[in-house]
């Protein structure tokens, strides 16, 4: 755990910085591994990839948890904040922290693979919407094969669509 910490966090690895939220966390830049290593800064969608390769990699027990409207990642039940440098919130604590949130019911579980990616075509599409609808509905389109029933792709394909009849 340690050595992961001091890969992604410290001056003498990756020292990845919080690219900040909203918009930014769900930029290109953010969310693909490489282009977060290119930039040094991630949202908390692209560290929890990043270190979920490494882990997978590795071998590695971690897991990345869904929590209304962001990831953080889990080892052996304690907890590693990828906005905060690693920051070890509780579970309790996160409960607090998003208790006013959108749950999906996926929170708390360790979210696989294709569910990690589908998040992450998802966050592509969100940052497509409004200005490039057509490849925004690709990506929503990506996100409802890999994490079915996932609250939000279809709203959000439905608004990129309705946005492409606009533009006609």
């Amino acid at each position: 755990l340690a050595a992961l910490k001091n890969l992604l966090w410290s001056d003498s690895g990756w020292n990845l910085k919080f690219a900040g939220a909203g918009k930014a966390a769900v930029r290109r830049e953010s969310v693909l591994p490489l282009r977060v290593l290119a930039k040094d800064s991630s949202g908390c969608l692209g560290l929890a990839w990043l270190a979920m390769m490494i882990a997978e990699k590795e071998k590695f027990p971690l897991e990345a948890v869904l929590l209304p409207g962001h990831v953080t990642l889990r080892y052996h039940g304690v907890y590693m904040e990828p906005n905060r440098g690693g920051y070890a919130y509780s579970e309790e604590e996160y409960k607090r922290k998003y208790a006013a949130g959108h749950w999906t019911g996926f929170e708390w579980t360790p979210l696989t693979r294709a569910q990690l990616l589908g998040l992450a075509a998802f966050n592509l599409g969100n940052a497509e919407k409004d200005r490039n609808p057509r490849i925004a509905v690709n990506w929503y389109e990506l996100a409802e094969k890999l994490f079915p029933g996932y609250p939000g792709i279809r709203i959000n394909k439905n608004f990129a669509k309705k946005k492409i009849k606009e533009v006609r």
